[in-house]
């Protein structure tokens, strides 16, 4: 599970991957506003069964999109139309999901796992760069920077 929420703090966007649930609660009243149910599970264990899951959740700047991390390897990334909580896009990561981070522009969204970091162009969906990073342990989360970060 996982939770993120809104640009404008009015909204917590909490996210059970195994499960495909999304709640949106209000931060004023505490109260769940909205739920919804997506496939957000990735199965790699051969079987065809649900996988050990982590979930990361980011939202966009514009607050529009809510972007879901899930699975192991390989990693899948799921945007969410915030609006009607229904999947807008889906993209296969090059790496095993961990963390997830938008550039400071908004342009990119950065995903963490197995030691490295992938640029995701949000318009595409295309992982640009990847590059490895001395951490050991998995990254859960990535601060914002500025798209062009891994590129020098």
């Amino acid at each position: 599970q996982s939770l993120a929420p809104s640009p404008d703090g009015r909204w917590l966007y909490i996210v059970d991957a195994r499960e495909g649930t999304i709640a949106v609660m209000n931060t004023r009243t505490l109260e769940v506003e909205r739920t919804a149910h997506v496939d957000l599970t990735a199965t790699s264990d051969g079987g065809g069964g649900a996988s050990t899951v982590r979930t990361s959740v980011a939202v966009s700047r514009d607050g529009a999109t809510l972007f879901v991390a899930s699975g192991t390897s390989p990693g899948t990334v799921t945007a969410i139309d915030v609006a009607g909580l229904t999947v807008a896009d889906r993209w296969a990561s090059p790496l095993p999901v961990s963390g997830l981070g938008l550039a400071l522009d908004g342009s990119g969204l950065y995903v963490a796992g197995d030691g490295r970091i992938a640029l995701f162009d949000l318009g595409t969906g295309e992982a640009s760069v990847t590059v490895p990073t001395p951490v050991v342990d998995p990254i859960i989360g990535v601060d914002p920077l500025p798209a062009v970060a891994l590129a020098e």
